[in-house]
């Protein structure tokens, strides 16, 4: 069960879709990357591409590969949800709280790419407001305090 008094969003469920590569995959392989590599609590959102290191989440399995090119496997999050209801907001998911469910292989995937444009008058700025617009407020609050101290660190040399 998830703790529910931390202020922060945790998924329910999680779904993913395998994003094909050129090398047959076994599924055990699959199971194994995927559940170690949830073990440790990951903040996504739906179409995060994650990319799970073979060495590193499922290092017993690698050696035993018949193609030991295959080093990376790569995922696409099809949904999030947050206490059963589908949801954009980005949570954290592990395996302690959250179910995975991993959906039928997708041939290819391009992930979704953001380009914002941030105007600001340099003589008026706010370092905080030009990364809330970059951001959209997408982080979590307790990150407040290392964008503090990320302004404090680069607001020196921008005011040249």
């Amino acid at each position: 069960p998830a703790p529910t008094n931390l202020g922060i969003e945790l998924a329910s469920a999680i779904r993913v879709s395998p994003v094909s590569t050129t090398h047959e995959c076994p599924t055990r392989l699959i199971d194994t990357s995927l559940k170690n590599y949830f073990t440790n609590i990951k903040y996504l959102r739906k179409n995060d591409l994650i990319v799970i290191d073979l060495k590193k989440y499922a290092l017993a399995l690698y050696h035993t590969l018949p193609m030991p090119e295959l080093r990376y496997l790569y995922f696409r999050v099809d949904s999030v949800e947050i206490d059963g209801v589908k949801s954009r907001r980005p949570a954290f998911v592990s395996t302690h709280w959250s179910t995975l469910t991993q959906e039928k292989k997708i041939h290819s995937y391009l992930p979704k790419s953001i380009k914002t444009e941030i105007n600001f008058n340099i003589d008026n700025w706010s370092f905080e407001d030009i990364l809330r617009r970059g951001c959209d407020d997408s982080y979590p609050i307790f990150l407040r305090k290392y964008l503090e101290e990320l302004e404090a660190s680069i607001s020196p040399f921008m005011n040249s």
